[in-house]
């Protein structure tokens, strides 16, 4: 199994690096939610994505658990750094318009 990881960064912000992907996807969601609702002062996230080595649709189910999470928790959330592949899997899929990316 390829490793991969979300750790926080400063408060508000997570950082996701190495292969995401069906096996790992279910822990690394954990992760985000455990790490994101372990700070109940901080009422806005930002996931950079840049550490992320590969990915397929199924890291944009995590991603789409993780908004799920943020907004029944009133929590307004970013993803920022999305790679040009990834970017393109979301738009292909019609996500695109529906997770909100910044760019950083």
């Amino acid at each position: 199994m390829t490793t991969a990881t979300v750790e926080l960064i400063q408060p508000g912000a997570l950082k996701v690096t190495g292969s995401l992907e069906a096996a790992n996807a279910v822990v690394i969601e954990q992760q985000g939610r455990d790490l994101m609702s372990g700070d109940n002062s901080v009422a806005a996230w930002q996931i950079d994505l840049s550490g992320i080595t590969a990915c397929s649709s199924v890291g944009l189910s995590v991603l789409l658990c993780w908004l799920r999470f943020a907004k029944k928790s009133s929590y307004q959330l970013k993803f920022i750094n999305m790679s040009a592949d990834l970017f393109d899997l979301a738009r292909v899929s019609g996500l695109d318009s529906v997770l909100p990316l910044g760019i950083e």
